[in-house]
């Protein structure tokens, strides 16, 4: 059983019964030009190496706990084994989550102030990764802001993609392992993506 917040609570708390999702409103300034830097930058930082490709994903632990088979680094395994030198640093969640530090490159980074810190690991990726089997939507914004191509594994509710406008939901596990790698492995493509993704939040949001 997965609980993702239907309609039934605000009828029976609030007398509510017309819910509708509400896309949030975003800040013009895209940029953030009080965290973002540049990725070199940010990755010497981190003691991350220029040539290693970068996934990240954002949210709390309880967003990656597994559903039946359905689990986040064992999928992200797919990935990682076929991109030599390759990292997925995960913020929010902890090695007690699914497979979290027992996949090989799946790093639980746990959870890192909203701020300088948190930018600099925006910065330092190539792909972000929205949390599975439980949707994010905020941090997955903020990636858009950062102009990283945001790709999404759809397992159960794909209209909770609205919240995100302009990112693809997949609901296929090897298409979404195949696009994960092409954007890993085309630099001109995931830029395109991210452009068109930070295109479609500023007209909708």
């Amino acid at each position: 059983l997965a609980d993702i917040r239907d309609n039934g609570i605000s009828h029976k708390y609030r007398n509510i019964d017309d819910v509708f999702m509400l896309r949030i409103p975003i800040a013009s300034d895209l940029c953030l030009e009080k965290y973002i830097t540049s990725k070199s930058v940010a990755r010497a930082s981190l003691g991350i190496s220029e040539q290693t490709k970068v996934m990240l994903t954002i949210g709390r632990s309880t967003k990656y706990k597994p559903v039946g088979n359905i689990e986040f680094c064992t999928v992200m395994q797919r990935i990682l084994q076929q991109i030599p030198d390759s990292i997925c640093l995960g913020i929010g969640p902890t090695q007690d989550i699914g497979n979290w530090g027992r996949v090989q490159n799946c790093v639980p980074l746990g959870e890192i102030e909203y701020g300088e810190a948190y930018y600099k690991y925006l910065a330092a990726a190539d792909l972000y990764v929205d949390s599975f089997p439980i949707y994010g939507g905020t941090a997955a914004m903020d990636a858009v802001q950062a102009k990283l191509p945001v790709l999404s594994y759809s397992v159960f509710n794909p209209d909770f993609g609205s919240l995100v406008a302009g990112v693809e939901r997949i609901a296929d596990e090897n298409e979404f392992v195949k696009q994960a790698i092409y954007l890993l492995e085309n630099i001109e493509y995931a830029q395109q993506i991210a452009k068109k993704q930070s295109d479609m939040m500023i007209l909708c949001h």
